[in-house]
């Protein structure tokens, strides 16, 4: 979900934000704001430089003064958005300094639910519902369920112990499911009107939740005669560096082989963020191990001057697909091994026991990426390289040869916000026929 930026208090529905900013400051913790790292925190202060003495000034909210101070530094723009910060002050304590920029823009401020953030938490019920029911196959309505024992005021939930059967009657497991997600995807979650729209998401995590990965783990646990604790995680809105992990499964505090990296119908598994050739040179290296040359790097900020940060980076993406059809002629089994490499990086971290499970239609469609290197080799398949010349945006295409089924697309989008570039690597028909399978 995006956080708040200055164009949001500006236009036709500015001020309607403003004022939600000031009245959440006054109710403090009875209106809380949901932070960019998920939490909930109440503030009744901000924090901002003066703009003609450029010395910190401090405004209370709840004050009639102050308060149209705060609206008029945020309608005017006098202060720079990114300085200007919010904390709670009680019992002459006062909390440590939030920015503005990093407040999440929740439904007071127009904000609206996240469909990938939504899909976790359904697919992670579905998962939980199936070890709750370990001896039978799950059904839409079951996870319904699950998802109504959700509140609607907490970001952070645990829910448990939930008793869960054995095939020895006298020996039940503990079942525990754990979300983290903003209070507007939980909501629309619980309003039956919107549950509906997400039917396919819903059908989808349950035939993954039925499937044989999930079942013969939920089997061996029915029947080993010995008590458990059943964890099942979702973990994917929380920031993590380290891991492309959405949802897994503990059992006795121990990982089994149910480790998601979850997509709702989206193409991207990966993406390099950033406006600089250094943003370039991490994307080229790290996907398909080739350098942006010195000569490619200098034409960058030639045309940064003179052409603008598209034609820079047009320039950066056509130059290296030229690279990479060299590669692809001179030592193409090189080429296929770091792609190979760079495609199992950005999908799962280069953790082989992660799978990309994608919910669309209906379908849990699951991806082994640690099988591209071999699948490439057995079905024989030539790659080539094709820079995308009719786009607006700059755009590589790895694409077979033959077909033009393409693998892999590497595209650049400009954020309409904060013009914020991010390089995004996406998967094509190709991959699926080289390493998907249908959940069953």
């Amino acid at each position: 979900m995006a956080n708040l930026s200055i164009k949001d208090f500006k236009g036709k529905h500015g001020e309607t934000r403003i004022i939600a900013l000031i009245e959440k400051l006054i109710q403090q913790t009875r209106s809380p704001f949901t932070t960019s790292d998920g939490k909930q925190q109440p503030f009744n202060k901000i924090t901002y430089p003066d703009p003609r003495t450029g010395r910190l000034v401090t405004k209370n909210a709840a004050d009639i003064a102050d308060s149209a101070d705060i609206a008029n530094i945020i309608r005017t723009g006098a202060v720079p958005f990114s300085l200007i910060k919010l904390s709670y002050e009680r019992n002459n304590k006062t909390t440590a300094l939030v920015a503005l920029s990093d407040i999440v823009k929740t439904e007071e401020f127009g904000g609206k639910a996240n469909k990938g953030d939504m899909a976790e938490v359904i697919f992670s019920a579905a998962i939980a519902c199936r070890f709750l029911n370990k001896n039978q196959a799950i059904t839409d309505s079951d996870v319904i369920d699950m998802i109504k024992r959700l509140n609607d005021t907490d970001t952070y939930q645990l829910l448990g112990p939930m008793k869960s059967p054995n095939k020895e009657p006298k020996v039940i497991d503990d079942l525990y499911w754990e979300i983290n997600s903003a209070l507007i995807n939980i909501k629309a979650l619980k309003n039956p009107r919107h549950i509906r729209n997400l039917k396919n998401i819903i059908n989808a995590s349950v035939k993954y939740a039925n499937s044989s990965t999930v079942a013969e783990n939920a089997r061996i646990i029915y029947e080993n005669g010995l008590y458990n604790r059943i964890e099942v995680k979702a973990v994917g809105t929380v920031a993590q560096n380290d891991t492309k992990v959405d949802v897994y499964v503990e059992i006795d505090n121990k990982k089994i082989n149910i480790n998601v990296s979850l997509k709702a119908g989206a193409k991207q598994f990966g993406q390099v963020s950033g406006s600089g050739i250094d943003k370039q040179k991490d994307l080229w290296t790290t996907l398909i191990d080739l350098k942006v040359s010195q000569q490619l790097e200098k034409k960058f900020y030639d045309l940064l001057k003179s052409d603008g940060v598209v034609a820079a980076h047009s320039a950066v993406y056509k130059g290296m697909a030229d690279e990479i059809n060299r590669k692809l002629t001179t030592n193409p089994k090189a080429l296929y091994d770091s792609l190979s490499d760079g495609v199992m990086f950005f999908g799962t971290r280069n953790d082989p026991d992660v799978d990309m499970v994608s919910l669309n239609n209906r379908e849990a469609m699951i991806y082994k990426f640690n099988n591209l290197q071999q699948s490439l080799q057995l079905k024989g398949k030539t790659l080539k390289a094709l820079y995308v010349a009719n786009k607006s945006k700059p755009e590589v295409r790895i694409q077979d040869s033959k077909t033009g089924m393409i693998l892999v697309t590497i595209r650049m989008k400009v954020e309409s916000k904060n013009n914020y570039i991010r390089h995004y690597i996406e998967k094509g028909k190709l991959m699926t026929e080289l390493i998907g399978m249908v959940a069953a």
